[in-house]
């Protein structure tokens, strides 16, 4: 087993799409370079992968890009039934980046980096979203960067 090293989290900002405000994440292993076509996959995805928004579907989640030691891992998840996540997990291999698979129901959902910004997610929601007065604008502000 790999000793526990710190990956480099990177806000990218709020990636507007379809009325939907997605909060972008990327992790690197041993801080190599992104791939922009990993990059530009990813943002393609969100057009065909998120719902329609209505009274269970807010319009707001997060994305993780994760150039990992093996494979690369595409997270997009997105809020609904008021504290509920919905995840989709995409991989593709270091050679073919552009080509993400949707992960099936027995493969892994994140792993100890993706969780760190899952995390901090689940508790900007708790603290912004689930108060008697709901602020989506604090909510999105509330990002993570760094080395964790």
């Amino acid at each position: 087993m790999e000793t526990y090293k710190a990956r480099e989290i990177q806000f990218k900002g709020i990636q507007n799409i379809k009325e939907w405000k997605m909060k972008r994440y990327s992790i690197s292993y041993n801080s190599e370079s992104f791939s922009g076509e990993l990059e530009n996959e990813s943002l393609m995805l969100l057009q065909n992968v998120l719902p329609k928004i209505d009274n269970t579907n807010y319009g707001v989640g997060f994305m993780i890009v994760h150039h990992g030691k093996g494979a690369n891992f595409v997270l997009i998840d997105w809020w609904c039934n008021e504290n509920e996540l919905q995840q989709r997990v995409y991989y593709s291999s270091k050679n073919s980046p552009e080509k993400l698979i949707l992960q099936d129901g027995n493969s892994p959902i994140a792993c100890v980096w993706d969780l760190t910004v899952i995390n901090h997610e689940r508790n900007a929601w708790m603290e912004h979203m689930m108060t008697e007065k709901p602020k989506l604008s604090n909510y999105l502000k509330n990002y993570i960067h760094g080395k964790f």
